[in-house]
This record gives structure tokens, sequence and C-alpha cells, in this order.
């Protein structure tokens, strides 16, 4: 057979035992799925998918609240990797964070819980949430001028503590180091500003090409960016984010899109974004549920 042509004559012996009716024994001769190539180009959110940053957003939200006079105050207690007790506060707004999208959102969160202490934010929709916006969208835009540069003067100058309120997500940035072997091409595309995306990366070991909101807020309009960067067109592009609207915008485009189970959303969110087509990834199958989505493009 051609293949024993390619061996030595020492492993023909071997090879023809491993034969049965013409077949090859996969797990001797062919590549590890694992690492086998994946055709496409993957653009991935970052914070919910690659990063939880839950903590630092409520840590950073409290001293915003502190700056602007508002209560209540920051606790003490630990939001980083090895807390083992969170302030009730914290535990409700960590339960909300899949309704935010920007630092004003993280104002309405906490004033909503404030004044429901009974609330489960879990529970409530994004419609709902849309009318906090309007009601507090005043004191919501102070807020949002003083939470990013409060944010950079932490990143800047207190970076320890400011990592320490965030942690990767579990066995993410080890499949991304896979990936990135794997795909003709990956890179981030947020709505976190770069310059933290890049800190957080270079912790992990991580070189990607990062396109963030001093770009644009918008996934269609980031993915667009990518794929001509990359010398690619968007219908081989796959978005993987945790929140239902990028996924939309990644479809307006012209690209595929699908849905981080693992990340900021719910139940509703997974069983909507299932309902509309987009390909649901798991967090412990990321690699073969990437490469199944990408089989459809």
């Amino acid at each position: 057979m051609v293949y024993t042509d390619l061996l030595k004559p020492g492993f023909k012996a071997i090879l023809m035992e491993r034969l049965s009716d013409e077949r090859i024994n996969r797990e001797s001769l062919v590549m590890n799925d694992s690492e086998e190539p994946i055709p496409g180009w993957l653009a991935l959110d970052f914070d919910g998918v690659v990063w939880d940053s839950v903590g630092e957003c409520y840590q950073m939200a409290l001293l915003t609240w502190e700056q602007m006079g508002l209560s209540p105050k920051p606790s003490s207690a630990s939001s980083g990797p090895d807390a083992t007790i969170l302030d009730p506060l914290e535990i409700r707004f960590r339960a909300g964070r899949h309704l935010c999208r920007t630092a004003h959102d993280f104002h309405v969160l906490l004033d909503i819980l404030v004044e429901n202490p009974t609330l489960d934010p879990g529970l409530t929709d994004l419609e709902s949430f849309a009318r906090a916006r309007v009601r507090t969208r005043e004191v919501a835009d102070r807020f949002d001028s003083l939470f990013y540069p409060l944010r950079d003067d932490y990143r800047n100058h207190d970076f320890e503590t400011w990592l320490s309120w965030q942690k990767p997500m579990q066995g993410v940035p080890a499949a991304i180091r896979r990936l990135k072997a794997r795909l003709n091409g990956l890179s981030i595309t947020t709505t976190k500003d770069e310059p933290s995306v890049r800190r957080i990366l270079k912790t992990l070991d991580l070189d990607l090409d990062v396109i963030g909101k001093e770009t644009t807020r918008d996934k269609g309009e980031q993915i667009l960016i990518f794929a001509q960067q990359s010398g690619t067109t968007p219908d081989r592009v796959i978005l993987l984010d945790d929140v239902g609207e990028n996924l939309e915008m990644a479809r307006e485009v012209g690209a595929g899109a699908a849905l981080a189970c693992w990340g900021y959303n719910t139940s509703r969110e997974r069983d909507r974004a299932r309902a509309a087509g987009y390909s649901l990834v798991g967090q412990s199958t990321l690699e073969s549920d990437l490469k199944e989505a990408f089989q459809t493009l």
C-alpha cells in the first residue's frame, strides 16, 4: 500500500497489524482532533468570555459611588479569585451582571439593588432594566464620566490590587492558545478599553490583536475591521460572545455568531440564541463546539 511505502521497513509490520479491510487506524496516523486546523477566523469577546471582571466592575462601581457621595461605601471584602466571603450586595451585583453593557449600567444596577433589597436581579429582564436606564440617565452619565478615569488610575498606579478583583475564565486562556494555532486568525473584539485588555492579556502570556471601544463599540463594525485586516470576508468569521445583541450585530454584517454559555447570560438568553439559530458553545467543549460551528459556515 502507498502508506507503507512512506515508512521505514522496520515499521511496516507494526502498521500491517493495524490495518483492517484497507482502513488505517486513525489514532496512529491522523492528527489528533484537538490539533486539526480549523479554517476560519474567530472574533473573541473579552469580558464574560475570556475574562471574569465582575468583581472589578463591582469594586470600581462602589468607588465611583463614593466619589459621587452616594452610598453604600466600598466594602473591605475581597472580590479576588481567593475570596471566600463576598459582600451580600456583591452577590446580588454578580447575579445582575448579565443586564449590564457599559459603566452606565453598573450605576443603574447598584441603584436598583439598593432601592430594592429583596429583588433578585437574576430574574430581572432586559426590558425592565431598559426602563430603569431612562429613569437614572442623568446620574448615570455623571457616574460614567467618573468610572473610566478611576479605572485607569487603579490600572496604572495600583495594578496588583486592580488585577486581584478579577480572574480568567477557567480553562479559556489555554483553549485560546490552542485555537490560535489551529485557526486562520483570532482577534479580541470588545467594548472594553484596549489598554485594560492588553495589560490583562500580558499577564496571561497571550499575544492577540485587540479591537476595543476606542475604535468602535459596534461588534458588526469590529468584525468588518477584523476581516479587512485579515484579508478575508465576514462570512468566514465567527463572533464568540456572551451577549445576544452582539450576535445580532455579527449576523447583520454577514458573519457567523456563537453564544458563550458560561458568560454573563442566563437560561433566557441561551434559549433565545438557540431559537434564533445561533451556535451555543460550552466552556468545557469550547474547541469542539467552535469546530462544529465553523463547519456550518
